[in-house]
């Protein structure tokens, strides 16, 4: 009896959630809330400010980057948790993507991604865009994100997880029969060796830097063209945009990427998902795992 009364509870208070996540006065107190708790000179504003970021705009940028997480967070709990149905075609509809990415998309057999704060609504609005069966590899237990996907959209949509040891032979054979991969290539180097195990030494804002090279090996050996897209996010809508990447060699690639990932932090730091760690990409990667060295094979 206990347990079906917390169950209650928590779809109450989840379904409460749904309905005043956009409510304008809710996001108004809650960026307030953030504004106050986002302190300034703090060490990610003199980062930003060094990678060439107007410290006058800086403050406003953090916190409203605080709010879209946040809520962000807030969406995908209910997206991964909710029993009740929830208005998706509503939720896609906050989600403009012109009709150049949207075919960019669709030619191409993988999209490198940049994790954006609001990552349910930017999964809404970009499966929704694409034509063809989708994977999209993420660390650890898929279950949830399987869950929420299959209630979610009418498509073959595979969450693949890259902590099992044959993550990748898995990926490669879902590609084979034509599905789209969609992977996420701007992880922090603390988790690179989690996902793609081999790390390659790069600049990033004219540092020395780590990134995850798996993605961009998997990139390279597609058979169409590989295009990067970024979600712009406001607190009412986010627009998505993409860069075609020319696929000479996975160096390349990773370049041209990180290249795309940092002119996407200049000009709209507010919607970058990792923006409060990211000097750790210039932290020296752990210890890196061996099961994801046939992958350059």
């Amino acid at each position: 009896m206990k347990s079906r009364l917390d169950e209650y509870k928590t779809q109450l208070y989840l379904y409460l959630c749904s309905k005043f996540i956009n409510y304008p006065f809710f996001i108004f107190l809650w960026y307030r809330l953030n504004k106050i708790k986002a302190k300034k000179d703090t060490y990610i504003h003199m980062y930003l400010n060094d990678s060439g970021i107007d410290n006058r705009i800086l403050h406003d940028k953090i916190t409203r980057h605080d709010t879209l997480y946040s809520r962000g967070g807030l969406r995908l709990h209910i997206a991964m948790n909710a029993r009740f149905k929830i208005d998706y075609k509503k939720l896609c509809n906050t989600v403009n993507i012109n009709k150049p990415t949207v075919q960019a998309i669709n030619n191409s057999d993988v999209i490198l991604m940049i994790h954006p704060c609001d990552i349910w609504k930017f999964f809404t609005g970009l499966i929704n865009a694409i034509e063809s069966d989708i994977i999209i590899p993420v660390f650890g237990d898929i279950d949830d994100y399987q869950r929420a996907a299959d209630r979610t959209f009418n498509k073959n949509v595979k969450f693949i997880s890259t902590s099992s040891s044959d993550s990748i032979q898995h990926i490669k054979r879902e590609m084979l029969k034509g599905s789209k991969l969609l992977i996420f290539a701007d992880l922090p180097s603390r988790k690179m060796n989690i996902l793609f195990g081999e790390t390659k030494e790069t600049t990033f804002f004219k540092k020395k830097a780590y990134f995850q090279y798996g993605p961009f090996i998997l990139a390279y050996k597609s058979k169409s063209r590989i295009t990067s897209i970024f979600a712009i996010e406001s607190h009412n809508t986010m627009t998505i945009e993409h860069r075609d990447i020319e696929k000479n060699s996975p160096l390349e690639i990773m370049s041209s990427f990180i290249e795309f990932y940092e002119s996407s932090i200049n000009k709209h730091p507010e919607s970058i998902a990792y923006l409060r760690r990211l000097p750790t990409y210039h932290y020296q990667p752990i210890t890196p795992l061996d099961k994801f060295k046939n992958l350059s094979q």
